[in-house]
This record gives structure tokens, C-alpha cells and sequence, in this order.
């Protein structure tokens, strides 16, 4: 039998008589199989990652001088002492990850095999702590670009990551266990500030250094010239342009030493904004540039000089006076006015209140007014500068009588109506329900009272709009859930679009001087508040951007400008004003505004600058301001600014009001009409020809001529 060497002895046996112990295996027989060797113990028991090669003891039994150890399946170089010790070389790659080993000891044919595994720990590396000790430069100048700082100090490892403020950098780059390189963008150093630094080794071990501050200093600014060296008072916003050298991101232009909104074009460029504040009155102002510590500092001052504009005149809310009547404040729209722009009346300096750089409000006296004619209005704005706008006239009327030339009452089903004095015709939209002309849009001639055209639109027509030019009559289909155009010229139906499954046109307006282009106020019946959004629509075809639903503009008009549309939200206690913007890609809140219009079925009319509401309100839409009130409210209303009048439908009839005082000139009674204001919350009041206004009743239409209306 073959001689084994015995198993679990604690202590290694010396590499000679491990020889002599193999020895004594051979006999008369021949050579003896190789034992299967076993492991009790390795030495040491666990190793440090990333530690490079090191040599491994194996405690355990029949080891012959040809056994071999191998390391996750792969030899190593092997050293058998005895039978009962051996060792390995490891190799840097074998420890270079944490984790664990299997470790075992082949012993080769004949016989032999393979041991038990033992496993080896790999003990991850614990990262030191790392510290900063400095940089090289010390500092950057902002407005610098491709900048590189090299961060010193001790414990830096390859995972080392550099913190900028919270936010690791993704421009970092290990050099060695005390150097770190930190590549800057331009744009992270293109304003003077002090960022704060720090050094993050991940775990096992690591950590945080402490924070430096690092300086990103600005130069020194010099401003060496303006864009212009004179503008004139009287601007809502003016921008300037500044240029100079060593101007930064923030840095910023100072006007009398004031800090005003910048925008950085270049290192030798600034543009500032100057708002109606610092432009109302004429002066010599100081402009400056000052860029904020680190480094910076203010530069030197050059001049610019405000000078007073010459005024102009736009527009008048009224254009029309009524004389014997109260004296009023006149408001007058325009240009360029400033603190001491005044308001002439006929040559004569009216007591002039400065609103803004477009607006004044004038004094007129009750013995301005107190007979017929014209008054010549201009406004004056006294030197530096300044100058005479060119005049504006106000026309003073006589008051007429409020009696009725004449009453007619049409028998039509009608939904809404639109004038046209070019024609001489109302165009209507006809209700389904009716006896005659269902689902139609017809003209009326409303002098004598006859249907003198139809046409055939679809299913239950309902809001009309005419197109400024006299092109097209567009008619909403509550029906067919779509909106319909019908050509004038020719008195035919044309294109037809659809809008959202439910939906109702439930306002339209044509958008001014753009005959194809129409804002629909999308309304669902169904719902509470209605309101689905304001859609611009060309040709049919919706820009992708449509006003906010739920409690917008539900009740909307058009002034003088297709860039800006008004709205009024009569469908939720909001009661809100809404500015609507228009451009390329729809519609979209502007400006959202309480408190100028109020209440349930309240509509809005507009001329000359100003929405009206039927509750009375009187509103500078461009300002957003209420600048009146009617003393009551009314059914629908319309407004005529070159009269200066507004017209209402009341109980007692129609009363018309002055555009300038807001007092009543007169009610002209109309018979066979009660007003019902829950059933008709759309009365649809418009003026007609030079004296007549028309109105619609549940299947009536009336037509009532009165000097009252007239010129």
C-alpha cells in the first residue's frame, strides 16, 4: 500500500521531508497514485484590492511536488514545501477588483485531483479622504475662454470627481494622487463670481474635501461710446446700445446710477432697456457700466440726453360732443407725450392730467361744448425739443330728439345679424326652427323690409361676423358643429371646416384687414363654464395655438390691431379681462385682468381703444384700465366713437348715452318689444345706415329709425 500523509495536522512540514515522505512510496510494485489534496487554511484569508501581486499559503494535505494552484479556474505560479504547505503568486489582476476568489489545488494525474475551494476576499481599497490645497492660476478673468485649472492637494484618485457649487463637473481629468485638472467651458465663466470647489472620492473609504472658493473676476469695464447720444421723452421703451471693452454676462449698464435691464451682446457690447419712467421728461442723464465683485467695478460715465418729442396724435375715444351738455375729461391717445404735454382746445391750453407717454386726460368745460362746431385738438409739448401735434377734430352736435321716425318689426326666426352700409343691407342668420328661410343666411333690406336674398349655410346657423371689406359673411353652424363662408359678391356658400366633436362658434370675429383669417371662441353647450379656447382659423386651417379653455375669453373683440384680441370670461365668477396675443402661431393670453367688467350674461363691444361691457363698464383696453362707467347696464349695446355715442337696449326702449360725460342724452321707446334678458342673451343691438339701429327678438327683428341716431 502507498504511505499518505496524514490529514489535518496544524503545522507545515519542511520541503525535505516531504521529499523523503514521497520516497517512501515506491516499492517493489512500481509508482503510486497522486492523492487528492485538500485545503484547511489560506494565508492570509482575505487581501486588499488594487495591492499589485502578492504570494498566497495554503495550509492542507496531499500535496505532491507537482501539485498546482489555481485561482478562479486559471494556474498560478505554485511552490510546494510539503505535503501539507504550499503557495502561489497572485497576480495584480487577480486582486485588482473586490469580491471573492475561488481558490483550489490540482494535483495532475495518475490518480490525483482537484481540492475543495477555498475563497479568497478581496477587500475593496477604502479611498482616502481627499484635501485641497490650492490651484494654479489662482483666479480666472471672466469673458476668458478655453480655461483649464489645475486643482492641488492630496488623496486624489482615479474616481475622484470635482464639485462645482452641488454639481460634479464633467470636465475633470486625474493627473495623479495630487493633481486634478478641471476644464472650464466659456460659458461657465462668462460672469464674475465666486464658485465654491470641492474634491468627492466615492466609497469604500472617500469622501468630501473641504469647500474653497475660487474667483471668476471681471475686468474692469470701460464704456467708450452710446448709440446715441440723444432720444426723445415721451417713450413707452427705449433700447440703447453701449459699447466699451471688459463687459461680462452680468455685467450691467447703470442709468443716473440706477441699475436697468441689461442684455450682454459681446465683451464690447450691452444693450439697455429704458422704460417709460426714466424717458417722461426731458434731461441730461449719466450712463454707466458696473460689473459685480469679484474684480469689476463701475466705469466711466458718458451722457445721454432726453429731449421732449414733437406729439403726435392717434385717436380720439369719442370724436363726437353734444352741445348745451355737461363739460368732460377728454382722454387723448398718441405719442411721444411727456410730463407738460398739453391738451389744446381750439388754440386754448386745457388743464392736462400726463398718463403715460400715450395718454392725456384734458379738461373740457361745459362752456367749450355749450354750442355746435368743430374743435381743433392738439396737444403741445414745450422745448427742449418738443413741438405741436397735428390736430385732431371733435365734431360738436346739437342734441336730437329721441322720438322714433320710425319702428318696423320683420317676422324672422333670427340667430344674430351683421350690417352692411356698403349694401345697405343686414345680414342674418336664420334658426332652424323657422317657418321660413331655415337654416339659411338671408340680406334684409331694412328700409323696406324685405328679404332680398338667401342662401342655404347648413345645419342650425348661429353668430355671423362680416369681414371688413365687405368680402364674406362667416355663420356658425351649432348643428353640424362647424363654421361656414358665405361670399358676398356672389351670395353663395363656400367653405365649410369643421370644429371639435360638440363644439359651437360661440363668438366669431374676423381678424382686421384679413378678410380669410377668423378667431372662433370654441364653446361646448354641454359644459359649465363652456369655454373650450380661442382658435385662429385661415382659410379653415387652425394655428396650432389656441387660447386657454375652462375660464377664458368666452365673449371676445377686435379693436383696431390683428396682433391683439380682447375677452371677457362671462361664464365664471372670475369675471376676468382678458388680452389675447395673435401671431404665426396662434392665440395666447397676454395679460389676465380683474375687476374692470362684471357678471353673468355681460357682453363686450369695442371702438376706438375701449371695451364696453353691457354692465356698464368702460375699459382703456390697451392699458387695461377702467376709465368709467355708464350709470346702468343693458341688454347688448353698440358704440359709434365718431358720433360719440353708445347705444343700449333697455326695458324702456333704447337709450343713448355720451361717449365723453357717460350721461344719458335720451331713450328712444320702441313698441311691441318687451326684454326678457335671461331668453335673450344675445339681443344682438347694431347700428344701421346714418340713423337706424336694429335688434332681434325670438322671431322678430326690429328696425327703428330716430334722429337720436343720426349725425
Amino acid at each position: 500500500m502507498s504511505a499518505r500523509v496524514g490529514r489535518g495536522r496544524s503545522s507545515l512540514i519542511a520541503a525535505a521531508a516531504l521529499v523523503g515522505a514521497l520516497a517512501a512510496c515506491d516499492n517493489s510494485t512500481g509508482t503510486t497514485d497522486n492523492p487528492t489534496p485538500g485545503i484547511n487554511q489560506l494565508v492570509p484569508a482575505e487581501v486588499e484590492q488594487g495591492t499589485g501581486s502578492q504570494s498566497l499559503a495554503i495550509a492542507g494535505s496531499d500535496f505532491v511536488a507537482t501539485s498546482v494552484v489555481r485561482v478562479n479556474g486559471a494556474d498560478r505560479p505554485t511552490t510546494v514545501t510539503s505535503s501539507l504547505a504550499i503557495s502561489a503568486v497572485l497576480s495584480a489582476a487577480d486582486i485588482g477588483t473586490a469580491g471573492t476568489l475561488q481558490i483550489v489545488v490540482v494535483n495532475p494525474p495518475p490518480g490525483g485531483g482537484t481540492s475543495n475551494v477555498a475563497q479568497l476576499v478581496v477587500r475593496a481599497h477604502a479611498n482616502p479622504v481627499p484635501v485641497i490645497t490650492g490651484s494654479a492660476p489662482a483666479f480666472l478673468t471672466a469673458g476668458s475662454s478655453g480655461d483649464t485649472v489645475t486643482i492641488h492637494g492630496t488623496g486624489f484618485i482615479e474616481q475622484s470627481s470635482v464639485m462645482v457649487g452641488f454639481a460634479a463637473h464633467s470636465g475633470v481629468t486625474y493627473v495623479s494622487p495630487t493633481e486634478l485638472r478641471v476644464a472650464f467651458a466659456d460659458s461657465e465663466v462668462a460672469s464674475s463670481s465666486t464658485i465654491n470647489l470641492r474634491v468627492f472620492n466615492p466609497a469604500p473609504g472617500g469622501g468630501t474635501s473641504s469647500v474653497v472658493g475660487f474667483e471668476i473676476r471681471g475686468p474692469a469695464p470701460t464704456l467708450t461710446a452710446l448709440g446715441e447720444s440723444q432720444t426723445t421723452a415721451g417713450q413707452s421703451q427705449y433700447v440703447l446700445r453701449v459699447t466699451g471693452t471688459g463687459f461680462v454676462k452680468n455685467s450691467a449698464v447703470r442709468f443716473n446710477a440706477a441699475l436697468r435691464p441689461t442684455t450682454f451682446v459681446n465683451a464690447t457690447t450691452l444693450d439697455v432697456t429704458l422704460g417709460a419712467g426714466d424717458l417722461q421728461a426731458a434731461g441730461t442723464f449719466t450712463i454707466t457700466v458696473a460689473t459685480p465683485t469679484p474684480g469689476g467695478g463701475t466705469s466711466n460715465a458718458l451722457t445721454l440726453e432726453v429731449v421732449n418729442g414733437v406729439p403726435t396724435i392717434t385717436l380720439l375715444p369719442s370724436q363726437g360732443a353734444h352741445a348745451g351738455r355737461p363739460g368732460f375729461s377728454l382722454a387723448v391717445h398718441g405719442t411721444a407725450f411727456v410730463q407738460g404735454s398739453t391738451v389744446y382746445w381750439n388754440g386754448g391750453a386745457r388743464s392736462t392730467q400726463y398718463i403715460s407717454g400715450s395718454r392725456l386726460v384734458a379738461e373740457i368745460s361745459a362752456a367749450d361744448v355749450a354750442s355746435p362746431g368743430t374743435a381743433q385738438i392738439t396737444v403741445v409739448t414745450p422745448a427742449p425739443g418738443g413741438g405741436t401735434s397735428a390736430p385732431a377734430v371733435m365734431t360738436v352736435r346739437a342734441v336730437p330728439a329721441a322720438t322714433a321716425t320710425s319702428t318696423r318689426a320683420v317676422q324672422l326666426f333670427g340667430r344674430d345679424l351683421a350690417p352692411d352700409d356698403q349694401r345697405g343691407l343686414i345680414f342674418l342668420s336664420i334658426a332652424a326652427s323657422a317657418p321660413l328661410d331655415a337654416n339659411s343666411v338671408v340680406a334684409l333690406d331694412p328700409d323696406s323690409g324685405n328679404v332680398t336674398q338667401r342662401v342655404f349655410v347648413g345645419a342650425g346657423p348661429s353668430r355671423v361676423a362680416r369681414s371688413g371689406d365687405g368680402q364674406f359673411i362667416y355663420v356658425g353652424l351649432d348643428g353640424a358643429s362647424a363654421v361656414r363662408r358665405v361670399d358676398l359678391a356672389t351670395f353663395t356658400a363656400g367653405l365649410q371646416w369643421s370644429l371639435p366633436a360638440g363644439e359651437v362658434a360661440g363668438e366669431i370675429k374676423v381678424v382686421p384687414g384679413h378678410a380669410r383669417s377668423v378667431a372662433v371662441s370654441r364653446q361646448s353647450p354641454c359644459c359649465s363654464p363652456p369655454l373650450d379656447g380661442v382658435t385662429i382659423y385661415d382659410d379653415g386651417l387652425p394655428r396650432p395655438q389656441s387660447s386657454p379653455g375652462h375660464t377664458g375669453g368666452n365673449r371676445i373683440e377686435f379693436l383696431d390691431k390683428p396682433d391683439t384680441l380682447y375677452g371677457y370670461n362671462n361664464a365664471h365668477t372670475g369675471f376676468e379681462f382678458f388680452t389675447i396675443s395673435i401671431d404665426a402661431d396662434g392665440a395666447r393670453h397676454a395679460f389676465v385682468t380683474g375687476g374692470l367688467i362684471a357678471g353673468f350674461y355681460t357682453q363686450i363691444t369695442g371702438g376706438a381703444g375701449r371695451i364696453y361691457g353691457t354692465d356698464g363698464s368702460i375699459v382703456d383696453a390697451e392699458r387695461r384700465v377702467k376709465v368709467g362707467a355708464f350709470p346702468t347696464g343693458a341688454a347688448s349695446m353698440t358704440v359709434d366713437p365718431e358720433l360719440g355715442r353708445a347705444f343700449m337696449l333697455v326695458d324702456a326702449g333704447i337709450a343713448v348715452y355720451d361717449l365723453n360725460n357717460y350721461q344719458l342724452l335720451g331713450t328712444v321707446p320702441v313698441s311691441g318689444f318687451v326684454l326678457d334678458h335671461p331668453a335673450l342673451a344675445y339681443p344682438h343691438l347694431v347700428h344701421w345706415g346714418s340713423d337706424g339701429v336694429a335688434f332681434l327678438d325670438t322671431d322678430q327683428v326690429f328696425l327703428v329709425r330716430s334722429p337720436l341716431f343720426a349725425p
